[in-house]
């Protein structure tokens, strides 16, 4: 959460940048924030998003957070115990049923956690780049 953040940071540094005056600037940030938050996977489920917007959850910097946060959490082994679905501890329901799947089906893994650092310090780095 801490490289998201910065990352986030950095991002935001590039609005002002790009546009002429400060409330354009400002403006284009409030939509962006907007969508970042509507689209991170705490608001509206990955599972549930149109195939047309789907990039944009992908792309997202608060959704690699969320996502890497969550899978940590509930493949901690805190959550081993079976649930009530067959073949399934409770950590893995839970992924399951907030949508954080993979296109086979199965629940996402720690490898998920990983990506999400990456993904952020690539953000880091590029805005760092654009700025």
């Amino acid at each position: 959460t801490t490289m998201a953040s910065v990352g986030i940071g950095l991002l935001f540094s590039i609005f002002p940048a790009i546009t002429k005056d400060r409330s354009a600037g400002q403006a284009f940030m409030t939509v962006s924030i907007v969508l970042l938050i509507l689209f991170s996977g705490f608001t509206v489920q990955p599972s549930v998003i149109p195939r047309y917007w789907i990039w944009l959850y992908w792309i997202n910097i608060f959704a690699w957070a969320y996502r890497g946060l969550i899978v940590n959490e509930y493949q901690s082994g805190k959550y081993d115990y079976e649930s009530s679905v067959p073949g399934l501890t409770q950590g893995e329901l839970v992924l399951t049923q907030m949508g954080f799947i993979d296109r086979n089906g199965a629940p996402y893994t720690f490898e998920w956690a990983g990506y999400s650092i990456l993904f952020s310090l690539l953000i880091c780095v590029l805005s760092i780049i654009g700025s």
